[in-house]
């Protein structure tokens, strides 16, 4: 009678057991299901936002936008990590010192996209101008110019060019003297740079992001030909510089498997990328804002479309 009782309670048990057993599977497999999916956006000051009069006319926030009116549900928040100003050095110290907070959002991110390299050469031109403001005009002696002028004149050159003046004609004919050997060397040690830390930069995001969707950005030449305040032989050695940052991204592309929403050519091809001329400098026209460096509402709607363009067809090969 015993052996019976104790039959019919284990039968009990592995009958409740097989009944209970779909829910428990259904628990552990979903269990990730419950984590926020988010989408991160890292970089530099294009996607931080800079020079936009609010935070939802930035690319990270219009694409999310997008996600979510075309009923895609992979991602229930926007992180932007981007930084103004950030080098490649200065992201991969960023990334490199995440906390295990934020190690776990890059966990749970399912779209990581990446805006990096424009100050890897922007930055090496500002030092540069600022350290050796008492030669780059020396060729200016000729008109007398004293060594304070010298440099009073350095430093509006670099401040016009950043920040955008009246006076942007005189302002590129300065810029114009500035590409020294030193200056090139500088510029080249740069692109390295880029290069070398760009690969270090997508092996973190890999790693620490194994379920995330990786979109990057080319770099734009903010100082295209068409734009007459700047020189030709300027906005020529600028575009060689990016040119060649942007054949990296996409040679990694090919072995890293990352996306590339090409930037470049959307801005090089746009005609009225920046409404400008000798006379007028419209803020609110073409891709480029007042500075003629960062992108208007214009220019971040044309990269967030980009963007989701790419992720669309990260999509289609997931499927496949």
């Amino acid at each position: 009678m015993k052996m019976i009782f104790k039959f019919k309670k284990i039968f009990s048990i592995i009958l409740i057991l097989c009944v209970l057993s779909p829910i428990f599977l259904f628990v552990a497999c979903s269990g990730d299901e419950s984590e926020p999916h988010i989408y991160i956006a890292l970089g530099d000051s294009v996607p931080s936002g800079y020079g936009l009069v609010s935070p939802t006319e930035r690319y990270t926030y219009i694409f999310y936008e997008i996600l979510r009116k075309e009923g895609y549900t992979e991602v229930d928040e926007e992180i932007n990590m981007a930084v103004e100003g950030y080098t490649t050095t200065m992201l991969l110290e960023l990334l490199k010192g995440m906390t295990n907070e934020q190690l776990k959002l890059f966990k749970s991110a399912r779209i990581v996209t990446l805006n990096i390299g424009g100050n890897n050469i922007l930055t090496p031109f500002k030092d540069y101008l600022t350290n050796n403001q008492d030669i780059i005009f020396e060729k200016n002696e000729e008109e007398h110019i004293t060594s304070e002028e010298i440099k009073e004149k350095a430093i509006a050159a670099w401040n016009a060019f950043k920040d955008g003046v009246s006076s942007a004609i005189d302002t590129g004919r300065a810029l114009l003297g500035l590409f020294t050997p030193e200056l090139e060397i500088a510029l080249e040690n740069g692109v390295q740079t880029f290069e070398e830390e760009f690969s270090e930069i997508i092996k973190w995001i890999k790693t620490k992001a194994p379920k995330a969707t990786i979109i990057v950005n080319t770099i734009y030449n903010p100082i295209p030909e068409r734009i007459v305040i700047i020189p030709v032989e300027l906005s020529k050695k600028a575009d060689e510089l990016i040119q060649t940052m942007n054949n990296i991204i996409i040679e990694e592309s090919k072995t890293r498997g990352f996306f590339v929403a090409d930037v470049y050519s959307a801005f090089t091809n746009e005609p009225n990328m920046m409404d400008v001329s000798q006379f007028n400098l419209n803020p609110f026209g073409g891709l480029l804002s007042i500075d003629i460096i960062h992108p208007n509402r214009a220019g971040h709607t044309i990269i967030a479309e980009l963007i989701y363009e790419q992720y669309a067809i990260a999509r289609i090969e997931k499927t496949n």
